[in-house]
């Protein structure tokens, strides 16, 4: 079962990249960090919901300081994605370890850096 999921999440992964594509010019007029980071947060089977507005206080939180470009759910709601502007993977890494969900294991959080141009 693990397998299959591993397959959805990367199916949804790249239709998210198709997506987001469309919207490539404008990423970057937010801030001058260089490289931009995917976040995948995928739901565990312990998700615990009550989790969910201090996620989005976090996701508040990076939007307020530049750092935040896009975010949003999964319509099946699997979990969701955003992207982050970081200096480096590790800078974004430790941004993304911050976030409620990953903090209270209720997601797993991965990072992907993304060369949108």
């Amino acid at each position: 079962m693990e397998g299959l999921t591993y397959v959805v999440m990367c199916r949804k992964a790249v239709s998210l990249l198709r997506r987001l594509r469309h919207f490539a010019p404008e990423i970057g007029t937010v801030h001058s960090r260089s490289m931009k980071y995917l976040v995948l947060t995928i739901r565990k089977p312990q998700f615990d919901a009550s989790v969910v507005p201090a996620h989005y206080a976090f996701l508040q939180s990076l939007r307020d300081q530049g750092i935040l470009e896009q975010a949003g759910p999964f319509t099946d709601r699997s979990g969701g994605a955003y992207i982050i502007a970081a200096d480096n993977f590790e800078q974004a890494r430790q941004l993304a370890e911050r976030d409620p969900l990953h903090i209270h294991d209720c997601s797993d959080v991965t990072v992907h850096e993304w060369d949108v141009s």
